[in-house]
């Protein structure tokens, strides 16, 4: 596995990737309405945005990429990893590197925002629910997620 450091360029792969994990992941846990909601806040022209003000990573298996997450200060905004490869570990090793990240660019904390999918792994991963916070849709649907800090350890 190699993770790298994504490129303005690479902003289709990145978009790819966020697009197929909530169409993929998101399914079982939110209606559409609420997926649409996602896909708007992760746009592509918010994905080239991030690219070129923020460290925006890339996880890479066998020269294949699987995953992507972004850190923005203190803030991870977003961890997404293709659906057929979840539960396999990566989503573990592009949180830690994002901590790692936030650790040598000395920050003592990080923020996020935890989707109903993706809070098992921050839990386990040592973050702490910080609030419960919903998004209800102009249809009425709603976007439950949590928001969860964790300290860093020194770099």
């Amino acid at each position: 596995m190699k993770i790298k450091e994504a490129a303005p360029e690479d902003w289709k792969l990145v978009w790819e990737i966020v697009e197929r994990s909530v169409r993929g992941s998101y399914a079982e846990c939110y209606g559409e309405e609420v997926i649409g909601m996602f896909l708007e806040h992760h746009s592509v022209y918010s994905i080239q945005e991030e690219l070129m003000r923020h460290t925006v990573l890339l996880l890479y298996d066998g020269g294949v990429p699987v995953g992507t997450g972004c850190l923005q200060g203190e803030e991870i905004k977003q961890i997404y990893i293709l659906p057929d490869r979840q539960g396999k570990g990566y989503g573990s090793l592009l949180l830690r590197a994002l901590e790692e990240e936030a650790a040598r660019q000395g920050l003592s904390k990080v923020v996020l925002d935890a989707s109903i999918p993706g809070r098992p792994l921050y839990q386990r991963r040592g973050y702490r629910e910080v609030s419960h916070e919903q998004i209800v849709g102009e249809k009425g649907s709603v976007l439950d997620y949590w928001r969860m800090e964790k300290e860093l350890n020194p770099a």
